[in-house]
């Protein structure tokens, strides 16, 4: 009697190196091929600002080839200029949650973000209550 092999859910990831900076990435999942053109350079990021919509699409094409982004910090999408750093499994588990990379990168609020945004809904509330009392 001879083994049988049978796998439900398999996915296989294929990368092929064509030069230095041109990646193709093939995803065979399910009996289904979709293959990703990666060919693009990862613009200059200038620490302390937000990223751009081009730079945002690279970097994104690069954490679906490698899985790794170009740099371990992440801007705030509230152009506070505070970076946060994520790798490995954080960053994997943080994509998870945010629905996809280009989310996570677009959307990201970081702690002193949050804070500040706090902090403003309250000055407004007691501004209206102010302006409220005065009439």
């Amino acid at each position: 009697m001879k083994p049988s092999l049978y796998a439900y859910n398999l996915r296989v990831e294929i990368i092929y190196n064509v030069s230095s900076n041109h990646k193709i990435k093939q995803t065979i999942m399910n009996n289904q091929i979709t293959t990703v053109n990666a060919t693009a350079t990862v613009e200059p990021y200038v620490a302390g600002q937000k990223l751009s919509a081009e730079q945002v699409e690279a970097w994104a094409i690069k954490y679906e080839t490698t899985g790794k982004l170009p740099s371990p910090k992440i801007p705030c999408s509230t152009g506070s200029g505070v970076e946060t750093t994520m790798f490995g499994d954080n960053l994997h588990k943080r994509v998870a949650k945010f629905g996809g990379i280009r989310n996570l990168l677009t959307t990201f609020v970081c702690r002193q973000g949050r804070q500040l945004e706090k902090m403003q809904e309250l000055m407004d509330k007691i501004n209206a209550t102010k302006t409220v009392a005065a009439e």
